[in-house]
């Protein structure tokens, strides 16, 4: 995921926020990566402006929603990328 992210993305910032590995952009939290027990979630803070383009968006609340990738299936890079793309994109608007 974080190879994914960078790809797409390469000046976005690296922190380590809450635990988890975070990609800023500015001063604004755009990603996350949340390891949990049996999958890893990633976490977009703006997800709610983004649920009509990608349907894999889980979650409820103000914004953020996540998609849960298993550790012993591969991540789907292709799909970490646009994801990142388009949030950045609502970032814009």
């Amino acid at each position: 995921m974080q190879q994914a992210i960078l790809e797409a993305a390469p000046h976005l910032r690296q922190e380590v926020k809450w635990g988890n590995l975070c990609f800023v952009n500015d001063r604004d939290n755009v990603m996350a990566i949340v390891l949990h027990k049996a999958n890893a979630h990633l976490q977009v803070f703006n997800g709610v402006l983004l649920m009509g383009e990608f349907p894999e968006l889980e979650g409820a609340g103000r914004g953020m929603r996540h998609i849960k990738t298993r550790y012993r299936i591969p991540v789907n890079g292709q799909l970490v990328k646009e994801l990142t793309q388009a949030c950045l994109r609502a970032w814009g608007r």
